[in-house]
């Protein structure tokens, strides 16, 4: 027997002897779970394994469940049937009343991401929404599917009311995470719109319909903007985050009274002095911040951690200055640049790139930054082949993206949707061919859980 599966046979008895009543997970599922460093909590919920204890990961309930369930009609035997009711109740009783809707929140304590604050995630509803469907079907108690329904309400909540739920382009937007400036991510997007739809056709609820139909509306829209085809890729979502630099001339003195972000979304979005969470626009360095606005700027240099989106397309991203000078002077803008990194997640950045210069004058000023999508053409970053699964580097997003793609194309035969989709997939056949992919040492095949057939 190979020393991998040794490896991952031992993994998964770990994982079972942290609660002795949970039933075996698919072998095949081994390296997955390893990656995600899964293990039961004492009422059978699974959770992270992280800084010395087991986290409720919201997520993770839906794979069990997902698994415990398949493994159930392969097999007949009613242990995963049990098992995946267990994870489903102990979900049931970790999740919260959200004015009639049921969500399970991300928390600070919980460690799991660095969003700040409580929130619910788009993409965990999504799951929750087929996973309670699957357990109503399969136990034909209806507390799983009002359950279910409950979760749907979830996924109507407005983003300005702390929901997922985002306007744009006449549709709607299932946002995946909940950022100050909406991410768009595709995969979490187009996971959830399935979820929906397949709540639509086994219990035939309009509402479900009618919100599946404003997310094509607006995902037919939104598709060109993911395509790279000078990278034969797709990008990630449709917002990123990119350092800045304001380069006052030597002596300057002065004050930045306020300082703006926008993107398009008709939100006017303040860089803040009191974090480093690289999902929200900030000031880094380069002025006194003890007392808030006005700044007065301390260095020749402010940099600043700026999030552009490409919502706005093709119109530029701008940021707004108001600036009071003791004195004229000249100030220069830079923004971070460099290549596509197939090995990262975002953009890394090795050079300077001069976006605008002005002269300031004595007294207040007000500056207008543009930045040309020319410059910042990689901010919103194309997928990765970041995912170590099985001691190999693979790109999961991408072939998700042309996975949910065909299905949604299949359902409601967009002529738009199938062209991404059948666009994305000719890129993968090129991924050999080009050096960018072939000199790093990764797979540029789709990661599959389970064995392929030897035939």
């Amino acid at each position: 027997m190979p020393l991998r599966t040794i490896i991952f046979a031992l993994f998964l008895s770990l994982i079972n002897l942290a609660h002795a009543e949970m039933p075996p997970l698919p072998e095949h599922r081994a390296a997955v779970y390893s990656y995600y460093k899964l293990k039961f909590l004492e009422d059978g919920y699974p959770g992270r394994e992280t800084d010395h204890r087991i986290v409720p990961h919201p997520i993770y309930g839906t794979y069990v469940i997902t698994d415990y369930l398949r493994s159930w009609r392969e097999t007949g035997d009613k242990s995963f049937l049990q098992g995946a009711i267990k994870v489903g109740d102990a979900a049931l009783k970790r999740m919260n009343d959200r004015n009639g809707a049921l969500v399970f929140y991300y928390t600070p304590e919980m460690k799991l991401t660095s969003m700040p604050g409580t929130f619910y995630s788009g993409l965990t509803q999504g799951r929750y929404l087929g996973v309670f469907t699957d357990l109503w079907q399969a136990t034909g108690d209806t507390k799983y599917l009002a359950a279910a329904e409950r979760v749907l309400q979830s996924l109507l909540i407005p983003v300005k009311d702390g929901g997922v739920a985002l306007e744009a382009k006449g549709g709607i937007v299932l946002e995946e995470w909940p950022h100050e400036v909406a991410t768009y991510t595709l995969n979490g997007w187009t996971t959830t719109m399935l979820q929906v739809y397949e709540f639509y056709d086994r219990t035939g609820s309009e509402k479900a319909k009618l919100l599946f139909d404003h997310n094509l509306k607006a995902l037919e829209q939104l598709l060109p903007l993911y395509d790279i085809e000078n990278l034969s890729n797709s990008r990630y979502g449709l917002t990123g985050f990119v350092w800045m630099r304001l380069v006052f001339s030597d002596g300057f003195l002065g004050q930045i009274k306020t300082l703006t972000l926008d993107v398009g979304d008709s939100t006017e979005h303040h860089f803040l002095i009191n974090t480093k969470n690289r999902w929200l626009p900030f000031i880094h360095d380069g002025v006194k911040a003890e007392s808030g606005y006005p700044l007065p700027v301390t260095k020749k240099v402010v940099q600043i951690n700026t999030l552009l989106s490409m919502i706005s397309w093709p119109e530029p991203n701008e940021i707004h200055l108001s600036l009071l000078a003791e004195r004229p002077g000249r100030l220069s803008v830079q923004i971070l640049s460099g290549p596509y990194d197939p090995l990262a997640s975002s953009l890394k950045g090795d050079s300077w790139k001069s976006l605008y210069t002005t002269e300031i004058k004595e007294g207040e000023n007000g500056i207008d930054i543009v930045i040309p999508w020319e410059k910042a053409a990689l901010v919103a970053y194309p997928t990765n082949f970041a995912k170590h699964i099985a001691s190999r580097n693979y790109n999961v997003y991408h072939f998700i993206h042309i996975k949910n793609l065909r299905r949604i194309a299949a359902i409601t035969r967009s002529p738009t949707v199938k062209k991404y989709a059948d666009r994305w997939e000719s890129y993968v056949r090129k991924w050999p061919t080009i050096p960018l992919y072939t000199q790093h040492d990764i797979e540029l095949e789709q990661y599959t859980a389970r064995p392929r057939s030897s035939n």
